[in-house]
């Protein structure tokens, strides 16, 4: 909540409440001549959204306030239940959303749960667990919540997390590497560099993600050192430096957000990863995507941040 009061300009007496109890961030304030004051009041509000990659109406499956969502780490589960990083009493938190039902705790626990995250296997998630800085990953059963497994991670704070389709080991983005690492322990390695990695369908290459001077680049690089090929990225819309998320790549294609010449806001998006191609979903939502991935059913699941702003103006009671 916020308050607006005003403070005498001599510095003396208490300062005195104008209004309070207001729900949304003031990004400005001015007052004017009769006294009056006009404040903007805004808000961005988290949409996770369903919808085909043929585009059209968006269904919305939850929203959150703008302050106790994190548009980023929103992975789909193969369940069919979404994964969101949320805030609770200024702590991070994951949140699993199904449409129609309220959000609950992805695992039992009162620790810190934050993302990256990642399905790991068909009945495992694997995610951050306590305080910054993350130094520990943690693997937790989707049948009942508890985590299962700790695992010690010290190559930096880890901003992409993806597994093996059986779940026996993870790749972890950090400090501008990929790091393999044995989800039953053992030595971590280095795989490349990179900013993010999602694994290919299959097991047996990597989708890394490179931004260099600006500007994303995708490899898919051979895990039983086959080389790697850049996927020549084209047409007129361009990937932003977002991680690729571990649940956006199926069928040869990544769901990803777009940036474009036209448009201020994210867009939703698909990249072709055999020919580069990449095109807009043309969905029936305004909004800013931060996140994008593929549904268990080949439909599309997006983060969005809607805008919203709103002019007041406040005449305060004469004294």
């Amino acid at each position: 909540m916020t308050e607006i009061v005003s403070l005498p300009a001599s510095g003396r007496g208490s300062p005195r409440i104008l209004a309070s109890a207001i729900p949304a961030p003031i990004r400005n304030l001015d007052t004017g001549p009769d006294g009056a004051i006009y404040l903007d009041e805004s808000d961005q509000p988290v949409h996770i959204l369903r919808f085909s990659t043929a585009g059209g109406p968006a269904k919305q499956i939850a929203t959150f306030p703008g302050l106790a969502a994190m548009s980023q780490g929103t992975t789909a589960l193969p369940d069919g239940r979404t994964v969101v990083k949320t805030v609770r009493a200024g702590r991070p938190r994951l949140m699993v959303v199904e449409a129609g039902k309220e959000p609950l705790p992805l695992v039992n626990t009162t620790e810190e749960t934050s993302g990256p995250v990642t399905a790991a296997g068909p009945n495992q998630v694997a995610f951050t667990i306590g305080p910054e800085p993350h130094h520990t990953l943690a693997i937790a059963s989707l049948l009942n919540g508890r985590v299962t497994r700790r695992i010690a991670f010290d190559k930096g704070d880890p901003q992409s997390l993806a597994s093996s389709p059986d779940g026996q080991m993870l790749y972890c983005a950090a400090a501008g590497s990929i790091w393999s690492i044995p989800a039953a322990g053992g030595e971590v390695r280095r795989v490349h560099a990179g900013e993010s990695v999602a694994v290919m369908p299959g097991g047996k290459s990597l989708l890394v993600e490179m931004v260099e001077t600006g500007k994303s680049r995708l490899l898919e690089v051979q895990l039983a050192g086959g080389g790697e090929r850049e996927i020549p990225l084209n047409g007129p819309f361009h990937l932003t430096d977002l991680p690729v998320n571990s649940s956006g790549v199926r069928n040869g294609k990544l769901a990803a957000p777009l940036t474009s010449l036209d448009s201020w806001a994210n867009l939703a998006g698909v990249v072709d990863l055999t020919t580069g191609r990449i095109t807009q979903i043309p969905v029936d939502f305004l909004g800013d995507f931060h996140d994008v991935c593929w549904a268990p059913d080949g439909n599309v699941i997006g983060a969005a941040h809607e805008i919203r702003s709103t002019i007041w103006k406040i005449q305060p009671e004469s004294r």
